[in-house]
């Protein structure tokens, strides 16, 4: 019996670790270098956001339309291809929410803000932080830059502050109290006029105040309830007749601010207004869609169904700056764009990464690495052989629990040895895959036991302090062994809270919410090395049975393989909802499941590519495996081989636009080529999949174009209903191909039947008398013959000679 009972302690602490996990929430955030890095190509896998849980998720489009810039609760930025959904980097350096993002005028810089107070700049094209401050006192819910983009503005609920881009340097600040005094609530809002003469900003109860930027003098100051009572009011830019466009919960309100009058349209609750001014999104009065209505007309244009059973309360949505998209996004990750005209969804931008969860493990020999994702129900176990590279498969621990239990019943009952032994066979195999190296070992020797405890545990499991004690080896196993505790050492060791922590019989390993790992000596506690690559909280940390590698897991959807000697992270390991995987190492190379590598991007400076051109090159499972076996691999390509090469021309669709309806069987489509360094090779046409042309085939160079640029034209043949037309093209050399450029035309013309044109010839004699033939010039009449009959049915017109 005291087997049993062993067995059954071992189930309940099992037990109890997946209830515990099942309740934590997953917090949640890509990439294998460093953000920041100034490697300009770069393979990683698409981990998209994570952390996009509602109103505190950010979305904003660059003025050019190209880039999408995210960001979540982790305090990572996303950089995104709106024309390909593709990610292209992700800014690492807040810690926390980040509240307001800003894109320069001319698109080269990205400004962010955050709960942390600080406001970082970021050169978009490389990624790196320019500079970072500190300098509000309330976390900052607004940035803007000046139409010149040489000042940046930020604003907090007491205050706006300006600064020089450029230096960081504060150069003058506004207080809303100063000028409203006590009946002051908060700024809620701001707007650079179009001149970039005045800075108007307006408080949550609806005073406005504009402030001539060059001088700081208050040039025009509206009281509330002078011209409006708004609800929650905030500022959605300039209409072309120079009005401020105020939205408030019900009604959007145009301001002349120097007349002090205003014109006032109903809507309600108002999210966003078109560039254009003539449309406008709006939540519906039930709170169930999301309606696009025009202006002038008050008519709704098309509306959209809720994305969750909250409604639409947790959503965000805004237009394009070129008024063809509408991105909506907010809760449980949702990040979607919709064509503006019709309403459709063109795409995704949510992660398809199975989210890991805190608790990792080692088998006991060190073959498997044991991780922990989401699921609809319970924690799934994944199990991954570090030997082969790969994934091997789901342990159903829940199931083999349940039926180890139902076991010991029945031996209980029937005190059948065979039911005990098959017990414990699963037993020993819920065993075999449980190792980590916890927060307590034994040494022997000394007859001791140590332990690593958090001092100060807050509801969302996270510390500041870790203490270090020992206790003398006698009695039983549990609380009462720490009586006699004493402690040796206490160490802080990050800036933001600790989330996970373990201790070997020489180490101490600490996780954190500024996304790195810490090594420290035990009991010591010097610190040996700083494990950066994590791209979110650190949500999981064990030793490997022999103390060579560490596991960990984040939540920005990675576990990752490090080795413990000298800080280099060995590999990724990362599982999707779709039941794809990708084991990738630092270089590159990966093993993945057959459909996985479409997870992968490739960043060749500022643009971004599937992995399908490169896919031979870097798929190296035999590479993973030697890098796995801690054995150095062999020089293969490399990403700076990629580099190297003439980067692809842009590609672009004049015409049609997409969702073109036409009643003929065929279009003009007209291209423009742009030369990106590389040169301009072939182009190439693809109509459902299949080439229908290229530029050696119904070409017609059309119009003038730059010097780095081709205008091209091509005749394409459609079938009745839809039609999906792709477009690419290659470097001048023909070694790296363009991304793609996609339209979707339906055709009403009834199809009419293709002509057949044939030539078939057979060849009896040949100069060398030796291979002559007999049978060729009669298979081939007979070949004829037969064809004759059986096309004409088929095509329009047959020829064949």
């Amino acid at each position: 019996m005291s087997r049993f009972k062993s067995l059954f302690y071992y189930l309940s602490v099992c037990l109890g670790i997946i209830f515990l996990l099942s309740i934590r929430p997953a917090l949640a955030g890509e990439k294998l270098y460093p953000a920041g890095s100034k490697l300009g190509t770069e393979i990683f896998v698409q981990l998209g956001h994570l952390d996009f849980h509602g109103l505190g998720s950010n979305a904003l489009f660059s003025h050019n339309g190209k880039y999408l810039s995210t960001a979540g609760s982790s305090g990572a930025i996303k950089i995104w291809e709106v024309e390909t959904g593709r990610e292209l980097r992700t800014l690492l350096g807040h810690a926390v929410n980040l509240t307001a993002l800003a894109f320069s005028h001319d698109d080269r810089y990205l400004l962010s803000g955050s709960v942390d107070k600080t406001i970082k700049l970021w050169d978009v094209s490389t990624g790196e932080e320019i500079w970072s401050i500190a300098g509000n006192k309330n976390y900052v819910s607004s940035l803007a830059f000046s139409p010149d983009d040489k000042i940046a503005a930020s604003l907090d609920r007491d205050e706006v502050k300006l600064w020089n881009t450029k230096t960081g340097r504060e150069i003058k600040s506004f207080k809303g109290n100063e000028h409203f005094g006590k009946d002051f609530i908060a700024f809620s809002s701001m707007i650079f006029s179009p001149d970039g003469k005045y800075l108007v900003s307006i408080s949550s109860g609806g005073d406005i105040i504009a402030w001539e930027v060059s001088s700081g003098a208050r040039i025009v100051q509206i009281n509330r309830f002078e011209l409006f009572n708004l609800v929650s009011p905030a500022f959605l830019g300039f209409s072309s007749e120079g009005k401020v466009i105020v939205a408030g919960m019900n009604e959007i309100h145009y301001v002349d601010l120097f007349a002090k009058k205003t014109e006032k349209i109903l809507k309600s609750s108002v999210i966003d207004v078109s560039p254009d001014a003539k449309y406008v999104l709006s939540i519906s009065a039930n709170n169930k869609q999301l309606e696009l209505s025009d202006l002038n007309t008050g008519k709704k244009v098309w509306d959209l169904p809720p994305p969750s059973k909250l409604g639409m309360t947790l959503f965000k949505a805004s237009f394009s700056p070129d008024n063809k998209f509408v991105l909506l996004f907010g809760a449980g990750n949702i990040l979607k764009l919709y064509d503006r005209t019709t309403g459709n969804e063109l795409r995704s931008f949510k992660s398809e990464v199975k989210s890991p969860i805190g608790k990792v493990n080692f088998s006991k020999d060190g073959k498997y690495a044991v991780t922990m994702v989401l699921s609809t129900e319970l924690p799934a176990i994944k199990l991954w052989n570090l030997h082969k590279a790969s994934f091997d498969r789901d342990f159903e621990i829940t199931k083999q629990t349940e039926r180890l239990l139902r076991m010991y019943e029945e031996f209980e009952k029937t005190k059948d040895e065979e039911v005990f032994r098959k017990a414990e066979k699963i037993s020993r195999e819920i065993d075999y895959y449980s190792y980590d190296s916890g927060t307590r070992f034994r040494d022997k020797k000394n007859k001791k036991y140590y332990n690593v405890h958090a001092s100060s545990s807050t509801a969302n499991y996270t510390f500041d302090t870790l203490i270090f004690y020992e206790a003398p080896e006698g009695g039983q196993w549990g609380e009462a062994l720490w009586d006699k505790k004493r402690e040796i050492n206490k160490i802080s060791p990050h800036t933001e809270k600790i989330t996970a922590y373990t201790l070997n019989d020489k180490h101490v390993l600490t996780g954190s919410i500024d996304k790195t790992i810490k090594l420290f000596e035990f009991p010591s506690g010097r610190h040996i090395r700083t494990f950066t690559g994590h791209l979110g909280e650190i949500s999981g940390l064990t030793f490997s049975p022999d103390g060579k590698y560490i596991l960990s897991a984040s939540n920005d959807g990675t576990n990752r393989l490090w080795d413990t000697a000298t800080g280099k992270e060995i590999a990724q390991f990362i599982s999707f909802e779709d039941g794809e995987w990708i084991v990738i190492t630092p270089e590159g190379y990966f093993n993945a499941s057959p459909n996985g590598a479409k997870h992968l991007n490739v960043r060749v400076g500022n643009k971004v590519y599937g992995i399908d051109q490169f896919y031979t090159k870097f798929y190296r499972p035999e590479l993973v495996q030697l890098s796995l076996a801690g054995k150095e691999t062999p020089k293969g390509e490399l990403i700076t081989d990629i580099a190297a090469q003439k980067p692809a021309p842009d590609v672009q669709i004049l015409s049609p636009v997409t969702n073109s309806l036409v009643d003929q069987d065929s279009v003009t489509l007209t291209l423009k080529i742009t030369d990106s360094g590389g040169g301009i090779g072939s182009v190439n046409i693809y109509l459902n999949g299949s080439q229908v042309a290229n530029d050696t085939r119904g070409i017609i160079i059309k119009g003038k174009a730059a010097a780095n640029e081709k205008i091209l034209s091509f005749t394409i043949p459609l079938l009745q209903g839809q039609n999906k037309i792709r477009a690419v093209a290659f470097n001048g050399e023909n070694s790296m191909e363009s991304n793609p450029a996609l339209i979707s035309v339906i055709s009403k013309a009834v199809v009419r039947k293709p002509n057949l044109y044939a030539l078939v010839i057979g060849i009896n004699s040949y100069s060398n008398k030796s291979i002559s033939l007999t049978y060729a010039v009669p298979d081939a009449t007979a070949f004829a013959g037969t064809l004759q009959k059986i096309a004409a049915p088929l095509f329009e017109k047959v020829a064949i000679r």
